[in-house]
């Protein structure tokens, strides 16, 4: 419970302070609805059947300065959680020099490990179907 509180603590914090200056061009209308103002466009999937809406993959195209912000707005955030250690060290996504690949051999080397030891190894894998789809925001 504690680490989820300092982390939320941590994050509206940076929130307000990262967000301020795009709050700052929006409020005088410097650059209206900046990051609102995008592309949509619909990709066909293959091997689907394109009379159904859930064989499409939405995508949406900021224009170049909305981008240069959003970049920026990232670093500034993943700079603040990395250097406040406010991520879980076992998260690998969507972290610096970690990816799918650093996850996979950290797996190997403790099932390597615990079968030297001599015990019992179980990995449990889940993949849920159009994953961000069923997110609760």
């Amino acid at each position: 419970m504690g680490s989820t509180t300092s982390y939320l603590k941590s994050f509206i914090s940076v929130s307000i302070i990262s967000f301020q200056p795009l709050q700052q061009l929006r409020a005088p209308k410097l650059l209206p609805g900046l990051l609102e103002n995008r592309k949509y466009y619909l990709i066909p999937e293959r091997r689907k059947d394109q009379r159904l809406a859930s064989s499409y993959r939405p995508i949406s195209l900021l224009p170049k300065i909305g981008k240069v912000l959003e970049k920026l707005m990232t670093q500034r955030l993943t700079y603040h959680l990395e250097s406040a250690n406010s991520l879980n060290e076992r998260q690998h996504g969507f972290r610096e020099d970690k990816s799918v690949d650093t996850a996979i051999n950290e797996l190997l080397i403790k099932i390597q490990t615990a079968r030297k030891d001599g015990k019992y190894v179980l990995v449990l894998s889940n993949d849920i179907k159009a994953a961000f789809d069923n997110l609760q925001y």
